[in-house]
């Protein structure tokens, strides 16, 4: 978001003396970004490595959009301009998610079905036989 108001008020001048571009919080928003983006592709791999795809794709998701709304209001004061009411409706929508997470997370795991000779489908590994060579 940093990044993308920058270029609204910047309105393409970046050189000049009054440019926003001209001072470092566009640069630390990328810098930030260059870091955080291949934590978050390593996060989803080792998430998809040790579970199943329809837990981990939701879950991931849905954790992505809790942090980000939840620091996007802290760090841009978006929170402060909610009323009382809207406060609280924005609380009890976290904890209906964070609730969601927590029973999707007890669900029991089915171990992914290892390739063998005997698996049906395109992919499955061949044994050599013995008794040819």
């Amino acid at each position: 978001k940093v990044v993308a108001v920058t270029l609204q008020t910047s309105e393409g001048d970046f050189f000049s003396q009054n440019s926003p571009w001209r001072q470092a919080p566009p640069y630390l928003a990328l810098s930030g970004l260059v870091v955080t983006a291949p934590l978050q592709l390593y996060l989803l791999d080792t998430a998809l490595t040790g579970s199943d795809v329809t837990y981990a794709v939701p879950v991931y998701q849905a954790l992505l959009i809790l942090l980000t709304t939840a620091f996007g209001g802290i760090f841009f004061d978006e929170f402060a301009s909610m009323q009382p009411e809207s406060f609280a409706i924005f609380c009890v929508g976290v904890g209906v998610a964070t609730a969601g997470l927590t029973i999707l997370s007890r669900q029991p795991q089915t171990p992914p079905p290892l390739l063998t000779s005997h698996s049906k489908g395109s992919h499955a590994i061949p044994e050599v036989p013995t008794s040819h060579r």
